[in-house]
């Protein structure tokens, strides 16, 4: 009897993951709904596979709070963004679609996802390289076009599993004296917001006596190593504002005689701001004594109130306010080929006669009123008989892509980032995560040259409960700082639109520094001991005179007789 032959059955085809979509306009405009700047989305390569309306489940019918997140460390995505040469591909493919893009930002997409058993609501996200353009210059099927090429290259260099996007969004960069006052006692926090501008601690508001319109924040200082003399910095654009190429161009301060560009601390705008706040806030305690429900001693507030008015006073003739005055800046670049960040720094030489031991203590920020934050929320380390914050080295940047034990953490995913502040002279004191990624920001001139360089992104600490990292002007040059009070960088611009910031951008201190000192004067941050180096000569001489101090050798001076 033959033996029945069984045949196997066929394997049933792969289906091919669908491909993305054009998206419609409900999408486009809810689509990153949580996000506050609120962008409009152009295309993104995850249309299919998450469809929009799949997607579509905000609280009682209103959609659903997506926004951009720290993107976590993701060790294929690292070496493919921070390799130059990799990188590149990605720029020379949009260039080459005639995408005209402000910034690509290495994010996370989170969105909530349902309540967990304690009644919070669950969040979850992917990972994306989120491209911006300027708005109204590339239609939906063509950055349909686009995330479908960029995905096809991740995906070529072994990265499935990070999307593409494009949203529209601009990017912007937010740009006889007197001694400083002493900084006020630690009790004094709730009127520090008001002396805090007159004193020399970090992110008070500056302005030039050449651009008094233009508003910036004081860095932190630094030291010549060769002569001990006391700087601080602040970004290019605010006090060498660049409108073309033709301005794009070193400046240094070399001759006496050359004019100065003087630095005025704060700034017109900011100062009568101030005396008007005072003014206000002294005379809202007055006539409300039983303001903030009894919990507030008002009598002290006042009496801690009325000295400050007198010495707004005394500050109020912007000649008196000129705190130093511009000495270097390199033209507005990337910087070096395997470090290619935002150089936007200035250096500023200060006028020591406004300094003594009581009113200059190196590198501090009042964090005023928010004391009573920094201890529940965020971790920060401080002194606790004051409410200074001291701030000592550099946050490296190998640690901004992989953050370590002290990070700020979120358990279920590898989206470990650090939480950093800062104060700046438009939002005072803010937090926010530091991105595990720079982006890729686009400078352009009025001449139609462009720049296109790193710069690390900063996101709000809790969507929809904190305030933005920065305000849209005004905060450039501010010092961020990380948990351990060490210096991350200085704040750059932002990108989102006209009503709200969407992320932050920060130049890292600690290559800003470096090229300093590579292309002007050694310089370093440890102020409080800014004794010049001293030659071999001065050295020997001074061996030599303080050998007469010893009575053995007081004959020695008759031999030269």
């Amino acid at each position: 009897m033959a033996k029945e032959t069984v045949t196997p059955p066929s394997p049933s085809p792969i289906t091919p993951p669908a491909s993305p979509c054009v998206i419609g306009d409900r999408e486009a405009y809810g689509y990153f709904y949580g996000q506050f700047s609120r962008p409009k989305l152009v295309a993104r390569s995850d249309s299919s596979t998450r469809p929009w309306a799949s997607i579509v489940g905000g609280y009682q019918g209103w959609p659903t709070k997506r926004y951009f997140a720290n993107v976590g460390y993701h060790e294929r995505l690292a070496s493919f963004w921070l390799t130059p040469s990799k990188r590149d591909e990605l720029v020379e493919l949009l260039d080459s679609m005639s995408v005209q893009f402000t910034t690509i930002d290495p994010v996370r997409i989170v969105e909530p996802k349902e309540r967990d058993y304690t009644g919070e609501m669950a969040m979850v996200g992917h990972r994306a390289l989120a491209v911006a353009i300027k708005p109204d210059t590339l239609s939906r099927e063509k950055g349909l076009e686009v995330v479908v090429a960029c995905k096809a290259l991740l995906q070529r260099h072994g990265i499935d599993d990070v999307e593409c996007l494009i949203r529209e969004a601009e990017c912007f960069s937010s740009a006889g004296p007197l001694k400083f006052e002493e900084p006020t006692p630690f009790l004094h926090g709730w009127t520090a917001h008001i002396h805090i501008p007159t004193t020399s601690t970090l992110g008070t508001s500056i302005a030039t006596t050449r651009t008094p319109e233009i508003e910036g924040t004081r860095g932190f200082y630094v030291a010549s190593k060769r002569s001990g003399k006391l700087y601080f910095l602040t970004c290019r654009h605010v006090v060498l504002p660049c409108n073309s190429a033709e301005d794009n161009v070193e400046y240094k301060y070399t001759d006496p005689s050359q004019p100065r560009i003087g630095v005025i601390q704060p700034s017109p705008e900011s100062f009568e701001g101030t005396r008007k706040r005072a003014k206000k806030e002294l005379k809202d305690w007055e006539n409300n004594p039983n303001k903030g429900g009894g919990t507030i001693p008002v009598p002290r507030v006042i009496e801690q109130l009325k000295p400050e008015l007198p010495i707004l006073d005394r500050w109020k003739d912007p000649s008196d306010r000129v705190i130093g005055h511009v000495v270097y800046s390199p033209p507005l670049v990337a910087g070096a080929k395997h470090q290619e960040y935002t150089l936007d720094v200035a250096v500023c030489e200060v006028d020591p006669s406004l300094l003594d031991a009581n009113n200059f203590l190196g590198n501090v920020v009042d964090w005023g009123n928010t004391l009573g934050f920094c201890l529940t929320s965020y971790g920060f380390e401080f002194s606790p008989e004051t409410r200074l914050q001291r701030l000592n080295g550099f946050v490296p940047m190998d640690e901004m892509v992989k953050p370590g034990s002290k990070s700020l953490s979120e358990p279920g995913e590898d989206t470990e980032c650090l939480v950093v502040s800062k104060r700046g002279a438009a939002s005072e004191v803010t937090f926010g995560k530091a991105n595990n990624l720079p982006s890729l920001r686009t400078y352009e001139f009025g001449t139609g040259s462009k720049l296109r360089a790193l710069q690390w992104g900063i996101f709000r600490f809790n969507q929809g409960k904190t305030k933005n990292f920065s305000e849209r002007g005004g905060d450039s040059g501010a010092t961020v700082f990380d948990s351990r009070g060490r210096i991350f960088g200085l704040v750059t611009g932002w990108s989102g639109n006209k009503e709200d910031v969407a992320i932050t951008y920060a130049m890292p201190a600690e290559f800003a520094v470096a090229e300093i000192s590579k292309r002007w004067e050694k310089v370093h941050t440890n102020v409080l001991e800014r004794e010049p180096q001293r030659t071999f000569g001065s050295l020997f001489l001074s061996s030599i005179i303080s050998l007469f101090k010893f009575p053995l050798l007081s004959f020695l001076p008759s031999l030269f007789k």
